[in-house]
């Protein structure tokens, strides 16, 4: 079973990541204790990951798909959410999350001699960045995980804060 910890932003307003990672399941926590969310998706033999983040009344659903160098998808619902879109290349990870003008770009580089996946989600700005450890888990999945994370606390933050913001 693979494992990827670490976190996503600074000590004050990140969040911490905890989730393993099988053949079959991403499960976990982003977040902490009270602020926030359980991880919980199954991955069918088609690379078909489904489930969700989160509880039930407050939480956003996925539905993705991944090969080994590439993710896509969907997190919220088909109003209230964004579109995934995440490609390996090498030791690099890009991608983006939302469209061109609500959304976040990703940039992660992996150190395979340390299992690091660290980088940026967002802009230099108004991002967030990445200190990920990944142990036994497709590096795209990882990178996934850290994405999520990310939209999950922007998700969280009030409505005042969000406004504007083009991370």
């Amino acid at each position: 079973m693979g494992k990827v910890t670490g976190r996503v932003g600074g000590i004050i307003g990140g969040f911490d990541v905890d989730c393993n990672v099988s053949s079959r399941s991403i499960e976990g926590r982003i977040g902490g204790l009270f602020l926030g969310a359980d991880v919980n998706f199954v991955i069918n033999q088609h690379g078909l990951i489904t489930g969700r983040m989160g509880g039930g009344i407050v939480g956003q659903d996925v539905r993705l798909r991944f090969t080994e160098e590439e993710i896509g998808g969907r997190v919220g619902g088909n109003i209230v959410g964004k579109d995934v879109a995440l490609k390996v290349s090498g030791y690099e990870v890009g991608g983006r999350v939302g469209g061109d003008a609500i959304g976040f770009s990703c940039r992660l580089k992996y150190n395979p001699n340390g299992g690091e996946l660290r980088g940026r989600m967002g802009g230099q700005f108004m991002g967030h960045d990445v200190n990920l450890v990944v142990s036994d888990c497709p590096l795209v999945v990882a990178a996934l995980i850290a994405a999520l994370t990310y939209n999950y606390y922007l998700s969280t933050r009030s409505p005042k804060s969000t406004s504007g913001s083009n991370p």
